[in-house]
């Protein structure tokens, strides 16, 4: 049983909303006068705020909320059938369009909504409309990135993340990036569109490439995707990911996790880890990852100078402006801890580690470097 609204200017609103969304007879035009900001009654309207925010904020919460969501989305499609964008109405037909659009990528009903937006699309009639100086074509490309229950349009966003016009939808790279990281997969699975995501993030990290802050902007990406298909995009993902698309060597400071154990004694580790430890440790090179630049390794011991070492060099790749920036403050941090159980050598390994890297660096550091010897 639905609540009476409160007697206020938002049950105002609910008062009128929830029984028309009850209604299956109900009038199909009352949504485009809420649209264009009448129709409330005696219910108080901010003329700030666009309709379509007081239309979902009044969608009442908890189990009910994906009914009327559903139901409002029915109710969109009978408006976007009418082809507003050809014929309207309305004393503002571009506030209504954006307000519709801006609606329908909320509500995020794709099975209801796909089609009429994918066919308003098709119709290529917004092209100089504009609402507050808007262009509609943003609005109706996010009403179509939130509402796709499969990925037919896949060709069209893999086009605006590569740079290329895309007729009647303007967007910039990470339009395109959105675009493919909303797919679905049409069967319903909740599976990601795995060849397409790793299409989109090759490009990108192409395209980045040049960015002073490539690392930082494509660790956002990888995580945007893991947050968007959790369960699918564990530790190993993005290794297999850049393995098999060849991504440049400085997006192994964008990943994640480079450090993870894969079986009993069997590890995957950055490459520098694996210089590290190979004499000091029984180590045994198993498989090689992202053009030699990630290792598995087999250790037959316990592995502690391993896991030490890992843990030390991950906490300053992930993220960091350069390899070579990573392994500098890596081999000094572990070079100033003396661990007593550290194995004997694993001293001279990282002085000898961090010399390496202050001469290819050819920069000089408020530190002194003692000799290994």
């Amino acid at each position: 049983m639905r609540m009476t609204p409160p007697d206020t200017p938002s049950g105002w609103t609910q008062a009128l909303l929830l029984p028309w969304l009850d209604d299956p007879q109900r009038d199909e035009r009352q949504l485009l006068r809420w649209l264009e900001g009448y129709g409330y009654g005696d219910a108080l309207v901010d003329p700030n705020e666009e309709p379509y925010v007081r239309l979902l904020r009044e969608l009442p919460p908890g189990a009910d909320l994906p009914k009327y969501e559903r139901e409002l989305a029915r109710s969109a499609v009978g408006l976007l059938d009418s082809k507003p964008d050809l014929q309207l109405d309305a004393e503002d037909p571009d506030k209504v369009l954006y307000n519709l659009f801006r609606l329908c990528g909320h509500l995020r009903c794709a099975t209801i909504l796909a089609e009429p937006l994918r066919a308003l699309f098709r119709r290529n009639s917004l092209e100089g409309r504009r609402y507050l100086d808007i262009d509609l074509r943003h609005q109706i490309r996010f009403a179509l990135i939130h509402n796709q229950p499969d990925s037919s349009l896949e060709t069209v966003w893999m086009d605006m993340a590569a740079g290329r016009p895309v007729r009647g939808l303007p967007g910039v790279r990470l339009d395109g990036f959105e675009g493919i990281k909303c797919m679905q997969d049409p069967k319903g699975t909740g599976a990601p569109p795995w060849k397409a995501i790793a299409m989109v993030l090759t490009e990108l990290a192409g395209y980045l490439s040049k960015s002073v802050d490539k690392v930082e902007q494509f660790a956002h990406l990888l995580l945007e995707i893991r947050e968007r298909f959790p369960i699918h995009f564990d530790p190993p993902a993005f290794i297999v990911m850049s393995d098999e698309q060849h991504w440049p060597e400085w997006t192994d400071l964008a990943i994640p996790e480079l450090f993870l154990q894969t079986g009993p004694g069997r590890y995957i580790v950055w490459e520098p880890i694996y210089e590290f430890v190979k004499d000091l440790e029984n180590v045994q090179k198993l498989n090689s990852f992202c053009d030699g630049r990630v290792i598995e390794v087999r250790v037959r011991a316990i592995a502690k100078t391993l896991k030490r070492a890992a843990r030390v060099v991950e906490e300053f790749r992930y993220r960091a402006e350069s390899r070579e920036t990573a392994l500098m403050t890596a081999w000094s941090a572990l070079a100033a801890n003396q661990w007593d159980d550290w194995p004997k050598g694993a001293s001279e390994v990282v002085w000898r580690l961090l010399l390496r890297i202050r001469e290819d660096l050819v920069l000089v550091f408020p530190f002194e470097l003692a000799s290994a010897a």
